[in-house]
């Protein structure tokens, strides 16, 4: 009787273990995928780098990404020498990292998205020419942001669905363009699609917690527009009145983004508070400075734009095909939303950004 019941019990294990494997192999091959088609962009975008014109904004990031590389060179000859408190103090911070002395649009921004640019500057300089080594750095995230989105729909609605929602980003060729600019457009795209993929995994494990608050600290260490991505998660967790699960991920950010987005600013390292402050009253007031208009159904605006205006954008911006799935999926969304609640979740994002344009 003993050998029988370990026969069953080995059968029944066995059972289970085979049914087990086949979602693993399904996930491998899924992971498989996602990174080819995200290799495949990059090589796409690393060939045409050169291809488009340099952009409004490119010439002073560039210039931004020279002092920042310059600091680091002078920084280390300084520790090298024993000079510990040289390349730290408030004057050479300052001096190198104070963008708004140089570039005053780049001083509105906080320098993670430039660091990364540096990083790709520095590493590809003598293989590329300049511009196309410091724009390498939007075409990774932009390969990066394509496994990210094939393997967060692949995961849930199959390799198909994956490949639509990754093709359906990648060839949009606003967004193909801008995987080229070296600016601020395709890392916060990336790192706001990151945050919010992050947060739905962290209302149910306590390391995707840490990976959420790490990456939304990346987010604000970039562009402001991050300010806005706690409005959808606030509105998916009463919602779905998650609130238990959302103390612990809502907590470390609390206490582990501000942390990266300081210690990713060398010039908020002396007085942070003061710096940090002066940097939400100058993006809050970006009206009385900022002199870009914009030009829109046959008016041209000093700053603000009509309601409207980013609904009309997407309408004559996207194809016909993906808007009319896009359309489709909100409307099945919204019929059975607890059905699919990672579907309405990223829908609130999607509504959160028109509301505040």
């Amino acid at each position: 009787m003993f050998c029988i019941r370990q026969l069953l019990t080995l059968s029944d294990q066995s059972c289970r273990y085979r049914n087990m494997t086949a979602p693993v192999k399904t996930n491998r091959l899924l992971t498989c995928l996602g990174v080819a088609a995200g290799l495949a962009a990059l090589i796409i975008t690393a060939a045409t780098v050169g291809d488009f014109g340099v952009t409004a904004d490119e010439p002073g990031y560039y210039k931004c990404c020279l002092q920042q590389m310059e600091w680091f060179r002078q920084a280390g000859g300084a520790i090298a020498s024993g000079s510990w408190q040289e390349p730290f103090g408030a004057e050479t911070l300052d001096r190198y990292w104070d963008y708004s002395r140089l570039y005053r649009s780049a001083g509105a921004h906080p320098q993670f998205y430039l660091l990364c640019s540096s990083l790709t500057l520095a590493l590809f300089e003598g293989r590329l020419d300049p511009m196309g080594a410091y724009r390498l750095s939007p075409a990774v995230m932009f390969s990066v942001l394509v496994v990210l989105l094939f393997l967060s729909v692949g995961r849930r609605y199959g390799a198909a669905a994956g490949f639509w929602a990754a093709g359906a980003f990648a060839l949009m060729p606003r967004v193909f363009g801008h995987a080229h600019f070296g600016a601020t457009e395709m890392p916060i795209t990336l790192l706001w699609l990151a945050a919010a993929l992050s947060f739905h995994r962290a209302l149910g494990s306590r390391r995707w917690a840490v990976v959420f608050a790490l990456v939304y600290g990346l987010a604000l260490a970039t562009k402001f527009t991050a300010f806005i991505i706690p409005l959808p998660l606030t509105a998916y967790v009463v919602a779905s009145r998650r609130f238990r699960e959302a103390a612990w991920p809502v907590g470390l950010a609390l206490v582990v983004s501000p942390l990266v987005m300081v210690g990713l600013n060398p010039q908020w390292w002396h007085h942070p508070l003061v710096r940090v402050y002066g940097y939400l009253a100058e993006n809050l007031s970006r009206s009385q400075w900022v002199g870009v208009p914009a030009y829109y159904l046959g008016e041209s605006y000093s700053f603000y734009l009509p309601w409207h205006h980013s609904l009309v954008y997407t309408l004559f911006t996207v194809s016909p095909l993906v808007l009319a799935a896009f359309i489709y999926g909100c409307w099945r969304t919204a019929r059975r939303p607890q059905q699919d609640p990672w579907a309405g979740h990223m829908l609130l994002h999607w509504l959160a950004l028109h509301l505040v344009m």
